[in-house]
């Protein structure tokens, strides 16, 4: 098999057309509320009611931005837009148009999370369905843990099954029992990782390359798998 950098992984059809959180709203059937079971407008006001100066919310991989446009409109209705800042990452800049001098606090940048560099934490990063078309997904995560404040949350999608060692073979076992170390939380029924606060992980190998000819994983889109080199 031959693999593909992610330089070229960027340029894939199945990454830079994918479908699955473009018109993503706040809440509601197709909401992140439902996908990742977090109203992110409540969690980000009682943030500011519990007394944090300044609130942050990343989204990487946040498609057209519908629900952080929808977030932000919100907050300003109630007076909290100066306290919160929100930035979403995207491959693709087809965001909707929003008006961005009412809603300043609102960045909305055409960037892969891998190339981002930022000095800032956050109190809560989200990552719906993203992760299924970033080459180096544990280094990704590795990255995006390390972002947190101390009492911050992350929030992702993660199909094991797109992760394998340099042979080919499954590597689910020891990504669980590494994060169970770290003391994260990984629901194998909804794909979910849960972290809860800054980590710094030393994740389970070194990054060989993609395969964005993987077809579909349990999205029902197609998918990319991420190849390691196992430590030891």
């Amino acid at each position: 098999m031959k693999l593909i950098e992610d330089n070229q992984l960027r340029l894939s059809h199945v990454v830079a057309n994918n479908k699955m959180n473009r018109q993503r709203q706040l809440t509601g059937v197709n909401s992140y509320a439902k996908e990742i079971g977090i109203n992110i407008f409540e969690f980000l006001s009682n943030r500011i009611e519990t007394g944090e100066e300044t609130v942050l919310w990343l989204d990487i991989c946040c498609g057209e931005g519908k629900a952080l446009i929808e977030c932000a409109q919100l907050l300003k209705e109630t007076d909290y837009e100066k306290q919160v800042i929100i930035i979403g990452l995207d491959l693709v800049s087809m965001f909707e148009a929003y008006p961005r001098k009412d809603l300043s606090n609102l960045k909305l940048l055409e960037c892969a999370i891998e190339l981002w560099e930022t000095d800032r934490q956050f109190d809560l990063i989200t990552c719906v369905h993203g992760l299924h078309y970033v080459g180096d997904k544990l280094g990704v995560i590795k990255k995006i843990a390390a972002l947190l404040k101390p009492t911050g949350k992350l929030v992702g999608h993660i199909d094991l099954n797109n992760l394998k060692n340099n042979l080919g073979k499954p590597i689910d076992k020891c990504i669980k029992d590494s994060w169970k170390s770290m003391g994260w939380v990984y629901n194998s029924k909804s794909h979910l990782l849960k972290i809860d606060g800054r980590s710094d992980w030393k994740h389970v190998g070194v990054y060989q390359g993609a395969d964005d000819t993987a077809g579909p994983n349990y999205t029902g889109q197609e998918a990319v798998n991420s190849y390691y080199k196992l430590d030891g």
